[in-house]
């Protein structure tokens, strides 16, 4: 192509793209820019495109806005992925030597060198261009003049070169009077003789100033660095398991030595090869002299995977480049014996010498760290450890396995098996371990009770029937519809259903009437009324993520049933249409719940505490049960406290709240984890206007400070009697 390759996040800096895409088309012709998508023809890989099109172009432009180092839905920043495309295009054109222009849109700041990964620090290094939209003309004119003197270099020299002005032509001589034919012989004797002595002296300084006088030669030509091959493909290779080597010849073409600096593997997947016992590094090489690198394929991910192989010379950064690629594919799970070593006979007659051959370093055995079982959450876990492997498989279940030096593992466990963890390097250098697991006894399942109907009985009849059938009984005093039947205090509902079965000791909900329908409300339901909320209460809430990509949702909460001990509701997703997913009852007591529903996630604190008058400021707990979404990260230690009144503006409008905030935290396995929680934070508002929270923020931190994640839960609209 040999032209200009336009680099961008399309969630950052699409518009600023398509904008200079036409600019510089207009200026430089269509077919020498090229922007990713638009200029991949339908059917081709995207992947192969990108990489041919990056290490043909000239110049490479990085569009940096202020989402550059945005995250993905999981919170990983999308530069840390070695699949990334942005990642991908800026690595191949720095590793190739290409030139690269960062461009600044949106008044985005340039990003630090701690802030890229290793093979994009170099980005900081270059020069960057801003660009605005109110001064578009003239911002990217200059970008324009930056990229003719990288396109069009001899243009510009030659211009430099021309004359500023046309030399005027010379005006004729007149004419002057001949001298005689005598004095013309005169002169032309002696110009002769002059001519004769000027170049004798000429001829004897040039003599005397050659080098070979003093028995120096010329000065060689300089080193050249040639390279060969220019490109190396590997064979498709099973994960994580080195395949056959290859090797990369450097010759000095040229005169004078040639120093070899450094050899290196850059790129994105630069994981994904490896470097023999090089000869290359910090070598200088004499005229015509070659040295060899060796390079091996040890793919870590499925599918295909490119790396430079740079090389440095003395007073380059990168003299040369070699693409090297390969496709990575699943390896079959095996299980690997440990060959036994055995004395060999000494062969007969005397033995031959072994042909000269350089020592390469070992790799390091393999190693098991350890490897043991756990029981949770009704589920058996095979938890290990290796060093120096390629790969890891565990039989008979679960075959192939992560080669990590922390690791757990989930297996069904239906009676005593035997496990064995084999760990192999990448020569084939194999150790295993075994594990014995003892089946757990399963206890008989007792008998299931069936749950006596108690609808129109007496709340005291009610509750020692349920208790006499072994079962617990919970009480919802609630106001009874116009066609309920029975009295006051009866029970006008049950959950579950008379029929249905528990287990014993199960729990049974019943509602039972405060008064009639027509009927005018006890006194303790008038004094409730003020604070408590009503049975039909609603409440719309948004949830909002810290993450753009992730889709905003809205959530219904409708009170079911009140008293003086308990508030009952119900909550669902009004995104998906969801009526009622999940209930829960909440008294006076602090403690967190969790929602969840199809797609969702929800932990909140308990959002009727002010009702039942339990915050007041100053109030403080300590030892809260914390919930853990993940088992792998649990041991939460919690606490909180009421800060004091407040003023917060939601959807749904301005309310005097009460701020509430509580701290969740944990220990780390290591402060550089960056995908490991250690503080929750929850700051929540509870309005008495409302009765219920009003917002609840929920954020995550990593070990290393990091945000992980952040939601805010707000009130948009309510309904309260």
């Amino acid at each position: 192509m040999h032209g200009i390759f336009i680099s961008y996040r399309r969630e950052d800096a699409a518009g600023y793209a398509g904008r200079l895409y036409d600019r510089l088309a207009a200026h430089f012709g269509d077919e020498r820019v090229f922007m990713d998508v638009e200029g991949i023809e339908p059917g081709a890989d995207f992947f192969d495109a990108i990489e041919r099109a990056v290490g043909s172009c000239e110049a490479l432009i990085v569009i940096i806005g202020k989402e550059w180092l945005a995250a993905d839905n999981a919170g990983h920043r999308r530069l840390d992925d070695p699949a990334d495309f942005v990642r991908l295009e800026t690595a191949t054109a720095l590793a190739r030597g290409i030139r690269v222009v960062p461009v600044l849109v949106e008044g985005a700041a340039m990003p630090r060198a701690d802030q890229l990964p290793a093979e994009l620090a170099p980005l900081t290094r270059r020069q960057a261009v801003e660009l605005s939209h109110k001064q578009w003309d003239a911002t990217t004119a200059e970008l324009i003049r930056t990229l003719e003197k990288i396109l069009d270099p001899d243009k510009a020299a030659v211009a430099r070169t021309l004359p500023a002005e046309p030399t005027p032509p010379a005006e004729p001589q007149r004419s002057q009077p001949q001298p005689p034919v005598g004095e013309q012989r005169f002169h032309r004797r002696y110009w002769g003789i002059g001519a004769v002595l000027v170049l004798a002296a000429a001829g004897t300084l040039l003599y005397l100033t050659q080098p070979w006088r003093d028995g120096t030669e010329p000065p060689p030509t300089p080193g050249v660095l040639r390279v060969t091959p220019g490109r190396v493909e590997f064979p498709e290779q099973p994960l994580r398991i080195a395949g056959p080597g290859s090797v990369v010849t450097l010759t000095n073409g040229g005169g004078a030595p040639l120093r070899v600096r450094s050899v290196k593997i850059a790129g994105p997947n630069a994981a994904d090869f490896a470097l023999g016992a090089s000869q290359c590094s910090e070598r200088e090489l004499g005229r015509g002299e070659s040295c060899s690198i060796h390079v091996s394929f040890l793919p870590q991910a499925p599918g295909m995977r490119v790396a430079a192989l740079a090389i440095a010379t003395e007073g380059t950064d990168t003299a040369a480049t070699v693409t090297v690629q390969g496709r990575g594919v699943e390896p079959v799970a095996t299980v690997a014996t440990p060959a036994l070593d055995k004395p060999k006979p000494p062969p007969a007659g005397p033995p031959t010498p072994p042909p000269e051959r350089k020592p390469e370093p070992a790799l390091a055995a393999p190693k098991i760290l350890n490897f043991e079982s756990r029981v949770a959450d009704d589920k058996l876990w095979l938890c290990y450890g290796v060093e120096n492997a390629a790969s890891a498989t565990i039989t008979p279940q679960p075959g192939a396995v992560k080669p990590s030096a922390k690791e757990c593992v989930s297996v069904a466990a239906d009676a005593g098996k035997t496990y064995t963890l084999s760990a192999r390097n990448a020569t084939g250098a194999v150790v295993t371990r075994a594990l014995a697991v003892e089946g757990r006894a399963r206890p008989s399942p007792a008998p299931l009770v069936t749950v006596p109907d108690q609808i129109g009985k007496s709340r005291r009849d009610a509750v020692a029937e349920l208790e006499k059938a072994g079962l617990e009984a919970r009480v919802i005093e609630d106001k009874a519809d116009a066609s309920a039947a029975g009295g006051v205090d009866s029970v006008i509902s049950q959950l579950p259903k008379g029929g249905e079965q528990l287990k014993p000791g199960g729990r049974v909900t019943l509602h039972v009437a405060t008064a009639p329908a027509s009927a005018a409300p006890p006194a303790s339901a008038a004094a409730l009324s003020s604070a408590f909320p009503r049975v039909g209460d609603t409440w719309v809430y948004r949830v909002r993520s810290i993450w753009k990509n992730v889709e905003e949702r809205s959530y219904v909460h409708r009170v079911t049933g009140v008293s003086e001990r308990e508030v009952r509701e119900t909550m669902g997703d009004v995104t998906t249409g969801d009526k009622a997913t999940e209930s829960k009852s909440f008294g006076p007591d602090p403690r967190f719940v969790e929602w969840r529903g199809t797609g969702y996630y929800h932990v909140e604190f308990n959002p009727f505490l002010q009702v039942f008058g339990a915050l007041q400021p100053g109030t403080a707990w300590k030892s809260l049960a914390a919930p853990a979404d993940d088992p792998f990260f649990g041991n939460w230690y919690s606490q909180g406290r009421v800060v004091g009144w407040d003023s917060v503006s939601v959807p749904a409008g301005t309310f005097k709240v009460l701020r509430v905030e509580l701290n969740s935290s944990r220990h780390a396995a290591s402060r550089s984890a960056i995908q490991e929680p250690q503080r929750v934070q929850y700051v929540i508002w509870y309005a008495s206007d409302a009765k219920r929270t009003v917002k609840h923020v929920r954020t995550v931190w990593a070990a290393n400070g990091a945000k992980l994640d952040e939601d805010t839960y707000e009130l948009v609209k309510f309904r309260v009697q």
